[in-house]
């Protein structure tokens, strides 16, 4: 495991990501082929993104802080309906909510909704809790989305297959299972201290043995947000968050031995 964890992580990320492709799903319209015309702001997987519906039937997709343009075609009213690259692989139905003047689209269990208002477009985050005690992060968290400055998307989609964090009598434990590092990360006793509603503690430590030194410039930090999720932050020169929800030790258990399953084959 030469590779650290932050770098390799944010590596996954890179991969992955020019941002993260688009990947629409099928939508119904009514609507005047005018009201829809024009750019429409929205925010896909935390960053913000412009579609664009020119009256020559001119179509694109473009995130705000990329040259590159994610999705480009032609459009076309179909009925009630309006139809991106008719009859190839990229093709894509958007709904259209007149009265609230909304374009909906939906990929990989998540809704993406365009509104005329540039705001809209901006990075939607959950506030940290206030009042948080030291105990309200006692328990197992599994790793649900990985953010960064650019990108708030389900960690799946960066090849981050499990990643749980254990808290309990001042004392924190850390398994990460991710495809851009070199193995398996299992590490525990890792000494926590409690200050201000953040949970802090350092990789370099615990039971890595003489593992220690390799990781020993990274941090952690863990703070709860607002909607009870935890933050979980991973810092050494550059720096990757993981929003967790609480788990089981059982589901936790099931992650471990599934990897063992794969080894032993």
């Amino acid at each position: 495991m030469k590779k650290k964890i932050v770098a390799a992580v944010l590596a996954g990320v890179l991969a992955l990501t020019g941002i993260v492709p688009f990947i629409a799903e099928t939508f119904s319209v009514r609507a005047e082929e005018a009201s829809v015309i024009g750019e429409w702001f929205g925010n896909i997987w935390g960053t913000p993104a412009v579609m664009t519906l020119d009256k020559d039937g001119a179509f694109s997709i473009k995130y705000d802080n990329k040259d590159k343009t994610e999705l480009t075609g032609k459009w076309v009213q179909k009925e009630n309906q309006i139809l991106v690259n008719e009859g190839t692989d990229d093709d894509l139905l958007i709904d259209y909510d007149e009265k609230k003047e909304t374009m909906t689209t939906q990929s990989n269990g998540e809704t993406f909704v365009f509104t005329r208002d540039e705001e809209n477009a901006k990075k939607k985050t959950v506030a940290v809790a206030k009042k948080v005690k030291e105990s309200d992060m006692d328990g197992i968290w599994k790793a649900e989305k990985v953010e960064t400055d650019e990108v708030l998307a389900p960690a799946d989609l960066f090849g981050v297959n499990n990643v749980f964090l254990t808290v309990d009598d001042k004392k924190a434990g850390l398994y990460m299972d991710i495809d851009s590092t070199d193995g398996i990360i299992d590490i525990s006793d890792l000494e926590t201290v409690f200050s201000d509603g953040t949970l802090s503690f350092k990789i370099g430590g615990g039971n890595l043995g003489e593992k220690k030194d390799e990781y020993k410039d990274i941090e952690c930090d863990a703070t709860m947000l607002e909607d009870g999720t935890l933050r979980m932050t991973l810092s050494d020169a550059s720096e990757i968050s993981f929003i967790m929800e609480k788990s089981t030790r059982k589901d936790m258990d099931a992650a471990k031995e599934q990897i063992k399953g794969k080894e032993n084959k």
